[in-house]
């Protein structure tokens, strides 16, 4: 199937349920490299932006307790505040709970259940993304201060 035609078959199954457009998705969630030859479509691009969700899921957890992590998320950590730890954990549980609503999803099968999973997940999306920009924006922060940090040490 070429993307138009799964464009075209999102589009069609989304206006009855009032979803976002399939190009507002796609540019979130990148919901073009689902199966094309879905049977379930609404099915499929839950899966897809639940993929995206549970990376960030990944992501915060290692942020919030570094000490199991990969060494950098030590450094990208450092100079946390309450603050941003408490946005942090915020948007964790919000992630957590779609996290399991999506396992619920899989016992039973329904197109309106998948409709309304996907309007949560943009809507928790949206209202999440720009704190997580800016929780990026710190990370980066902290990882460029302390290379500098490095760099003048082994120089100095």
């Amino acid at each position: 199937m070429e993307l138009n035609d799964l464009k075209n078959q999102y589009e069609g199954v989304a206006k009855n349920y009032g979803l976002p457009g399939f190009d507002e998705l796609n540019d979130e969630f990148e919901i073009e490299r689902i199966d094309r030859e879905s049977y379930t479509i609404l099915r499929s691009v839950r899966k897809v932006m639940m993929d995206k969700i549970v990376g960030y899921v990944r992501f915060i957890e290692m942020l919030i307790n570094p000490s199991q992590a990969p060494f950098a998320f030590m450094h990208f950590s450092k100079g946390m505040t309450d603050v941003e730890i408490k946005i942090l954990q915020s948007i964790y549980q919000k992630f957590i709970e779609l996290e399991l609503d999506g396992l619920k999803s899989e016992f039973e099968y329904s197109e309106k259940n998948e409709a309304d999973s996907i309007k949560k997940i943009i809507n928790i999306w949206k209202d999440s993304k720009g704190e997580l920009i800016k929780i990026i924006n710190f990370v980066e922060t902290n990882w460029k201060a302390d290379s500098i940090k490095k760099e003048k040490s082994y120089f100095s």
